[in-house]
């Protein structure tokens, strides 16, 4: 059975999907060139980003086409592109919009693959990161050869205190450079 996937574009390389359920959570793909080739972002209505994979392809649409299974057809349809805006206001002012970094105008981003998204408040131009407990986990399994060996012992013995013990990490790192997390990752879906 091959379910339609509908897919809207900014004309510019950059394609989203529509929703779809994971695990019970409403969920939406982006796919764009960035640098060299084309990142696939993955981000659920409850957990903010799921995944990302990288490739050095250069047809957007296609790639997006290979991340979903033979179950799904996707196809480009009329329609407008929607930025990624996460769920809540911005943690600073409270008010703006938080739109990823990627969807912005913003001039420092140099077409580098993100590892963490970042948002920009549309009001007060704070920035945010989000990352997810499952994208976390997603990260360490496919880059094993970044960890020592007493730390992927580690995480052989008890990974839950492996994610955690990184995610401290991740949160000095961010608060040494004035980057707010994003209290509730969760992005705002559309149909």
């Amino acid at each position: 059975m091959n379910s339609r996937m509908e897919v809207c574009g900014n004309g510019k390389g950059k394609y989203r999907t529509s929703t779809y359920i994971i695990e019970g959570e409403r969920c939406f793909a982006v796919a764009e060139r960035i640098k060299n080739g084309v990142l696939v972002s993955e981000f659920g209505e409850r957990s903010g980003v799921l995944g990302q994979s990288y490739s050095k392809a250069s047809d957007p649409l296609a790639e997006l086409a290979k991340h979903f299974s033979s179950d799904y057809k996707v196809s480009e349809t009329v329609g407008r592109y929607e930025k990624v805006e996460a769920s809540l206001p911005c943690v600073k002012c409270g008010t703006g919009k938080v739109v990823r970094e990627l969807d912005t105008d913003v001039k420092d981003t140099d077409g580098t693959v993100p590892v963490v998204p970042i948002f920009i408040c549309t009001s007060c131009g704070n920035k945010s990161y989000s990352i997810s407990r499952k994208y976390l986990e997603k990260l360490v399994d496919g880059n094993l050869e970044l960890f020592e060996q007493e730390e992927l012992a580690e995480r052989s013995k008890d990974s839950g205190i492996f994610i955690n013990t990184l995610e401290e990490y991740i949160i000095r790192v961010f608060a040494s450079k004035k980057i707010d997390r994003l209290k509730e990752p969760g992005m705002k879906c559309y149909p």
